[in-house]
Order: structure tokens, then sequence, then C-alpha cells
């Protein structure tokens, strides 16, 4: 690992990105030479930059110097660069690798800012880096980029440098928790893309409040406004391209900046609002050319839906101290008093600071979730994780905690008293003397600064093993042509192997679950009959061989296990006929072959995962296909069906290894088939044109300030001027409440429609209150198959047994439903039961239709009671659940389709 020719390299690309940043810092509004205030050179106003990027450098050394951190996700992330790389070298941006499984769309699902940047340290290297070294310095500039920008946050809000230093260190100095962001989750789950994003957001947030600020300039500086507009709207864009939470965030931040913008000054919030339309438009353009493909395609992205705790417990946490957990408690009393003066004494940008932050973090609540119920308004709401609400909230938290640090100081200055300046200056050295020891001390318990640099640290020797491994793969792949597939067999959340991609271009297929990749198909499992489809030859553990598997090599614990695979790699002929003359060239999207002595009931499988943008064909003519189980030909999928949202429900333990993956068709002659991967569709073209516009005309928008600028530069300047003027004279009070009232009413009737849906089954027979005799049953979000769903919920604690009944029913000939654990507690060990029956009642005689006891293990059990007997009476249906001591959560649905007479 590291440079491949030392340590120069590093500092020639480092050494001018880090004067030009230094060069470009903001500097506070409150400390501008201009500023009568102004106490110091310019230099004393970049101290708190430095001060924040050589802790940082501190912090995660030795990432800097080109040692790439090798825990967790990071391994996955790296070989995800490389095939980015692999597609841009052919003049694509995404595209589709085998290089996983029975391939994958790169690029299409899942955002790739973070990867480009990565591929462009390298580039700027000159290639003299290798991906690994490239790696670390692109995830370690990322890091180190947080703290600055929450230093340039805090700046900007004029109450001095202490601000943006308090910000920018608890920043790099939390320790995190899961998905709760900070050390953790960046540096040791490696999860940075939404770190890069949520930072982007916060960033562009801020400059859009300094463009608002510029239009309000009266004569702004030459050059300042549309500068000022293009910087806002290119850090937002870049934002939506780092991570889809960007997104959720935005859309909360719209709303409250309208209200702050309204509320903020009568005689220009008309221009403020124009401004920040046009901010907000022209990033969501910026980022057209991916968020178009990938909501063309989003009924093939993996479910991972995640409730985190209620609204209580986060309360408790932050009377506590902790607005997140393992927050140094000193660190969110101050983010409390911040925040009280934000509400009291703050302008509107720190006032947005502060309720930004607070929407975002109370969004994390499951009860929040429960009371709003977005799932009505879209189901893309239950695939969200909304613990990472949390890290989205962490900035504004730790300005607020800078904040409260610096008002002492900012008030002393203003009173410019000999007494009043050495009590601002005791108050805010007594919040710092709290601060730093509790942050010192949360960061030794949790090891903040423990880069973890071995990918097994407690096996001697292991990475002397693996790159002994990594010459015998690499040894394979010059050797043969297109090497047989190596299976990784590991835990859930173990991936030391796979980074093999990008080091030596071996195609690795790893059991369960590979972070960095949303596509829905990732197969689950070892069965061999699956690693035949696949062709896999080659199994690398460190656990023992199993039956049809025998010993190769060893490399300290590294087993490399040889298998025979069948020859059911390729295309598969299922009834009369056969293929010739097969070509694969996967790396082309192109799959070509002769289909002879096909009949009527020729159907033909092809060894790749099924995606709306493959096109299957027969003698030039198109040929509708479908997806197939490669173990059960009986589960199948149609292209209706996944744009219905079937098979998108995943695994407790794992994601959706049971779906239908590979592309089969109905042949019914013989012919040419061709089956290629369609790189650009409309939808790709129109998204890109609209990108590439938006994208000139930040260009043009953030052109530098000189004494002469181009014409073009100028002419498009008094154009958004003019704009903006035009526009701003148009805007009427009246019309945004139209327009507000007209959104809502959409909004309002989608949410009641999906509502009137949800009233004929039995969580909404709960939610209303029209089930009767209910003891220790209630209405709530359950998270069961990886996805949060309406449901009627047991009570963790009750005495009898939990029971309601749902009464006059018209009878069905078949009452269906399901019941299922929570899919996180069913994966612990049981420690209790439950015993689930439903019973009819008709005419005052109650008759049993189940009664059984709920398996311990996670995923819904489907319910198809025979009621025919009854069918067209009136009758009333009971539920009944026993538990034995601390059980885990159970939800279950009745679908109750007739209405009560």
């Amino acid at each position: 690992m590291g440079l491949e020719t030392g340590a120069h390299p590093v500092v020639v690309v480092a050494r001018p990105a880090v004067i030009h940043l230094l060069s470009r810092l903001p500097v506070s509004p409150a400390t501008s030479p201009s500023s009568p205030r102004f106490w110091f050179p310019r230099t004393v106003e970049r101290i708190p930059y430095l001060l924040v990027a050589a802790f940082g450098l501190w912090v995660i050394w030795p990432i800097p110097a080109g040692q790439m951190p090798l825990s967790a996700d990071h391994t996955v992330h790296l070989s995800r660069v490389a095939m980015t790389a692999d597609l841009m070298a052919h003049g694509r941006l995404s595209g589709w690798s085998d290089a996983w499984f029975f391939g994958t769309p790169i690029g299409d699902l899942y955002p790739q800012l973070a990867d480009l940047w990565v591929i462009a340290v390298r580039a700027l290297s000159l290639w003299q880096l290798d991906w690994p070294a490239a790696y670390a310095l692109g995830f370690g500039s990322v890091f180190i980029a947080r703290g600055l920008i929450a230093c340039a946050v805090g700046q900007t809000l004029g109450l001095g440098p202490l601000v943006g230093t308090v910000a920018g260190l608890l920043t790099l100095a939390d320790p995190g928790y899961a998905r709760e962001g900070g050390w953790m989750y960046t540096m040791w789950f490696g999860v940075w893309p939404q770190a890069l994003a949520t930072s982007l957001c916060w960033l562009g947030l801020s400059r859009l409040w300094r463009a608002l600020d510029a239009w309000r300039e009266e004569p702004a500086p030459p050059g300042r406004r549309r500068r000022s507009v293009a910087a806002a709207a290119a850090l937002l864009g870049a934002a939506l391209l780092a991570h889809p939470m960007a997104a959720t965030m935005l859309a909360i931040a719209t709303p409250l900046v309208i209200v702050c913008v309204v509320g903020r000054r009568r005689s220009s919030w008309r221009t403020d609002l124009v401004v920040a339309a046009i901010i907000f438009v022209t990033a969501a353009a910026v980022a057209t050319w991916w968020w178009l493909p990938m909501l063309a395609h989003r009924s093939y992205a993996a479910s991972y839906g995640w409730l985190h705790v209620s609204w209580s417990k986060l309360i408790d946490l932050a009377l506590d101290g902790q607005w997140t957990r393992r927050m140094p408690h000193a660190a969110g009393y101050l983010a409390a008093g911040g925040l009280a003066y934000a509400a009291i004494r703050g302008r509107a940008w720190l006032r947005f600071v502060g309720a930004f932050a607070v929407l975002l973090w109370l969004a994390s609540a499951s009860d929040v979730y429960w009371l709003l119920r977005p799932d009505r308004i879209s189901d893309g709401f239950t695939h969200i994780q909304y613990q990472r609400f949390l890290p989205a909230a962490k900035p504004g938290f730790f300005v607020l905690a800078g904040v409260c640090v610096a008002v002492p100081v900012h008030w002393a200055r203003q009173r410019r008293g000999q007494l009043a300046a050495w009590l601002g200056a005791a108050v805010s050295a007594s919040a710092l003397a709290w601060l730093v020891p509790a942050t010192y001390a949360a960061m030794i318990e949790h090891d903040v600064g423990k880069v973890p640099l071995e990918r097994r640290a407690k096996v001697d020797h292991f990475e002397r093993d693996y790159q002994a491994l990594l010459a015998w793969l690499e040894e394979r792949v010059a050797r043969e042509p297109r090497p047989a597939p190596v299976w990784f067999r590991a835990g859930r959340n173990v991936h030391w192997l796979m980074d093999a991609t990008a080091l030596t271009g071996t195609r690795v297929y790893k059991s369960g679950f590979t972070p960095g990749d949303n596509f829905v198909h990732k197969p689950e499992g070892d069965d061999p009959a699956l690693l035949d489809r696949l062709g896999v030859r080659w199994i690398i553990t460190t656990g023992r061989a199993r039956a049809g598997e025998r010993p190769v090599t060893r490399f300290g614990p590294i087993r490399v296990l040889e298998r025979s695979p069948a020859d059911d790699s390729r295309i598969t002929v299922h009834g009369p006929g056969r293929v010739e003359e097969v070509d694969v060239q996967l790396e082309r999207g192109l799959i070509r072959a002769e289909l002879v002595d096909a009949g009527a009931h020729t159907r033909v499988t092809f060894p790749v995962a099924g995606y709306p943008r493959w096109t299957l064909s027969l003698n030039g003519a198109e040929v509708d296909w479908y997806e197939v189980s490669p173990l059960d030909p009986e589960n199948t999928a149609t292209a209706a069906q996944r744009r219905a949202g079937a098979w998108r429900d995943g695994k407790a333990r794992g994601d959706d290894g049971s779906a239908p993956l590979l592309i089969e068709a109905p042949v019914p002659e013989s012919g040419s088939l061709e089956l290629r991967y369609g790189y650009r569709s409309t939808t790709d073209r129109l998204g890109g044109g609209i990108s590439l516009v938006a994208l000139v005309g930040l260009v043009v928008l953030g052109w530098p300030a000189r004494r002469r600028v181009p014409a073009m530069v100028a002419a498009a300047e008094r154009a958004l001027e003019q704009f903006v003027a035009v526009a701003a004279s148009h805007v009427r009070a009246r019309w945004i409440a139209v327009t507000t009232l007209a959104v809502a009413v959409a909004v309002g009737s989608r949410w009641w429609s999906a509502a009137d849906e949800e009233a004929h089954r039995g969580s909404g027979w709960l939610a209303r209150g029209d089930a009767s005799r209910v003891r220790s049953i209630y209405a709530g979000p359950l998270k069961t198959d990886m996805r949060i769903r309406p449901a009627g919920l047991v009570k963790r604690r009750h005495r009898k047994d939990a029971t309601a009944t749902f009464e006059r029913i018209e009878v069905p000939d078949q009452l269906s439903g399901w019941f299922a654990l929570d899919d996180d507690e069913a994966q612990f060990k049981s420690r209790g039961t439950h015993r689930f029956s439903v019973a009819i009642r008709v005419d005052g005689a109650e008759h049993p239709l189940l009664d059984r006891t709920v398996p311990h293990r996670p995923g819904r059990t489907a319910l198809r009671l025979d009621t025919k007997r009854w069918q067209g009476q009136t009758a009333d249906i009971i539920v009944r659940v026993r538990s034995e001591k601390r059980s885990p959560r159970l939800g279950f649905e009745l679908n109750l389709e007739q209405r009560r007479r």
C-alpha cells in the first residue's frame, strides 16, 4: 500500500491546492478589512482554518501520507472507484460491470461525486499515485474539509473567529456512533459520501445566505452578485451528486429558507425569494444528469428502510447534553445555549442554522415519521435510514456550540469597556475550559485518531499474507484471458478482500451484503447451483472447506479453495434448441448468440442480472424479457411488476438475495440473438443536456472579477440582474399564498388518497380507533423485510393477552395479511415467544382460523386464511397475541377490504 514512487507526488499535488485554498478562504463580514473594527491583519483571520486543518492532519495521520484506511467499507469503495475509472476510459460516466455477481450498473443508482474526486486526485498526480494512495488522499481531504466547512459556516455568522474554530474542531473530534456520523461511521465504517454531501449542503446554504446579502448591497462590488449565486448553486448541486440524503436535506431547507427570508426584511424579501429560487433551480439542474436516470430506474434500487429511536428518547439524550450519542456533554449543553441565543437574539441566518439543525434532528425520530406519514406521499420514504438525519444535523449543533462560546467575547467587543472585555473573555475561556477536556476525553474513550490501517488488526502478519494472496490472484489474471471469478466467503460486514478488484482486476463475488452499491440484485448464500451459474472456480475464506471443495494454497489464515463449476455460466436454453457462436463482451454491454433448432416452448436464459437498460432482440426485432431466479425457475418478475414496486423487499441480514435475477425470454424461433446495454436513453440525454447548460452558466457567472471581464460574462451579469429585478417586481404575496396552497392541496390529496387505501387494513382501523376491545395493541411503524410498514404493533410489556376485534366485516372467501417480528430484534437471541391467533365470530360462535407460534426469524409470514364457509356473511375478526418473557416486537396486518355495514 501507499505511494508507488514515495511521498513526493503527494507534495506535488497538495502544495498548489493548499496555497489556492488558503488564498480563497472566506473572511468574516464582521472583521473584513473595510470594517472599522478590523483588529488584526487578514493572515490572523485565516488562523481558525489553519488550526482546524492542522488538527485534522494530526487526527488522521498517516492517511495524508498516502496510507489508505482498510476497515469496513473502504475496500468496497476503492473497487467501485476503479470500476468507474474503467468506464471513463471508454468515454462513459456510468455503465455495466461484471466485476460483482451477475453484473451491476455502476453510476446509475449510487451517486458518483466521491468516486470522481478520488479519480481526479490520481489524475492530478499524473497517475503517479496508485489507487490506494489516491483513495487515501481523496478520503483524507474530504475528512479534513468537513472541519474547514464547519469553520466557514461558523464564520459567516459575524460573531468572530471562535465560532468557526470551535465548530471545525468539534466536527473532526466527533466520536460518532453507528449511522450518526463522526469518526466511527466516517472513518471506521468508511461511509464518507454522506459526510461529503452533508458538508457541501451546509456550505452551499451558507453561501446562499451570503448571496442574499450581496443582492442587498448598494452599490454591490463588481461581480459579487453573480459569483455568489454561482458558488451557492455549484455547492448545492455538488451535494446532490454526493449522496441522496442531500435531496432530503434541501427539501427540508427550502420552506425554511422561505420563512426566514419573508420574515427578514419587507423591503427586499421579493428579491431574496427570486435569488434563492435561481440558486435552488440551478443546483437541481446541475445534478439532473444523475437524478433523472436514477429516478427512472428507482424500482431496481435496494431497500434500506430503518427507523430510529422515539422522540422521547431523543429528548432524554438532549437533556443529558447529547443531541447524538457519544457527543461530549459539554458540547451538547453549549449547543443548547447557542440554540437559545439564536432563538432570542439571533439574526436570520443564525436562526436558520438553529431551526434547520433541530428539524433534521427531529426527522430521525420514529414518532415524527408516524405523525407525518411521509410514506403516503412517496414510497421512497419507506426505504430511508432515518438515523442518517443525525449526521446531517451535527454541523448545525457544532456551530451552535461555537456560538455559545463566542457570544460573551462578541458582547464584550460591542461594549468596548475594559471590564466587559475581561468579563467576556473569562466566560468564553470558562466555556472552552469545560469543552476542551470533555472533547479530548471522548476522543480517547472512543479511539478517535486511531486510524484503521490493518484489515484484521487482531491477526498477526495478516497484511503480509494478504499481499501474497494478491500476487497469486494477479498471476492468474495475467495468465488467463478471462480468469474465473472468486467467491469471497465471509461475514456480512467483512469486506477485506473486496479491493482485489481494483488491485488485481479480479472479479470478486461476496456472499451477502456488499455496501456502496444500491442495485437490488445481490445474491446471498453460496448454494453450489448459484456458484455454478456464476462460473465460480475459486473460493477465498478463513474458514474450512466444504463438500466439493479442495484446498489449493494457503497464505497464513487465508485459504484458497478450488471447485469444479458446471458449465452453466453461459447462455442456457430450456426446451428445444441450442446456442452456437456465443460472443460475450460485457465490458461493451453486448452479448450475441446464434439460436438454432428452436421450438414453440424454447426459453433462453442469459447470465446477466435484469435491468431496464438491457434490450433483447431476435433477428433485429425486440423481444420482451423477464427476470428469473437462478435457483427457482418458477420465481419470476416482469418489468411491470418491478415498476409497481414488487421485489424491493430486502432481508434483515442482507438485501434482496431472494429476488429474481437473470434475464430470460421465450424465443419460439431460431435466429440471431443480441442482448445490448443501452448507455444513452432519452432520459439520459435530457438530463445531460440540462446539466451541461447549467454548468456552462455557472462557469460564466462564476468567472473571476477582474478589471476587464469577457463580454459574455458582462452580458450574463446584466441579464441576471435584469431578470432578478423584473421577476422580483412581479412577485406578489397572494401568488405565493396561492402557489403554497396549490402544492399543499396536491400533496394533501395524495396523502389522503393513500390514507383511504389504508383505511381498510387492520392498521388503519387501529389508527382511527375503529377496532373494539383493544388491549395492548396499537397502530405504528414496523421495520420488516428492510422496509418500514404500517402495522398493528403489540406492546412490549403486557400481563394479559393482547387482543383487538374488527367488527362487522363482510367475510371474503380468503382473509389475507401477514405478521412479522422487527428485523433488528429478530436477529438477536430469542428471550421469549409470541403465540399469534386469528379467529372469526359469526352469530355469536367463535371459530379459530389460525393459532401458531411466531418463528424467531426476520421476514414477513403471509396469511391466507380460508373463510369460504362464511363468505358474504357479517362477522367479527379477532386477533389475539400471547407473549412470554421479553419477546421481540411483533407486528401484523390484515386486509379488511370490505366495508363495515
